[in-house]
């Protein structure tokens, strides 16, 4: 399995970041910075403390990442998966249901998301230290179990509390 820390942010990344928040008639090439974006302070201590190897024990386990819940952007990855484009949708579905969260005052926190497809399951899932954060862990749904899913990606951020 590949493991992939990100620090930089590549051109793809941009470009479909950039093709979720702007208009069609702006040109992608002429909005694309040329300077990576750089995590938030915080973010890196965060991700310091964040191993998603664990995840990989998961019966049915496809892939995981670490994305940044307001650009879509992937800052860590294992498995081989689309994360790029995954994270950056996903992180649209996190922002819409945060909204319709504040929309009918629910005075709640999202746990996690869960997408059932056909062949496989999708848990997005906020970091509780660092809400700018998610967790995306994409299982083969005829292997995998949802509720040790579900512990293994809470226990995340146990490891080094």
């Amino acid at each position: 399995m590949m493991y992939s820390p990100r620090g930089n942010v590549d051109q793809r990344q941009k470009r479909i970041a950039l093709r979720l928040q702007m208009p069609e008639e702006v040109s992608q090439e002429e909005t694309v910075p040329d300077k990576p974006v750089a995590p938030r302070p915080q973010e890196g201590k965060i991700l310091q403390e964040v191993d998603l190897s664990p995840l990989e024990a998961l019966a049915g386990f496809v892939g995981a990442c670490v994305a940044d819940a307001e650009s879509g952007m992937v800052v860590l990855s294992i498995g081989e998966f689309d994360f790029e484009l995954a994270a950056a949708m996903n992180a649209e579905v996190l922002k819409a249901k945060r909204r319709a969260v504040r929309g009918l005052r629910l005075d709640d926190e999202i746990e996690d998301i869960l997408i059932s497809l056909g062949k496989q399951y999708h848990l997005i899932r906020p970091l509780s230290a660092e809400q700018s954060l998610f967790t995306y862990l994409v299982l083969d749904r005829t292997q995998a179990s949802l509720g040790l899913a579900r512990v293994a990606l809470r226990n995340l951020e146990r490891q080094d509390a």
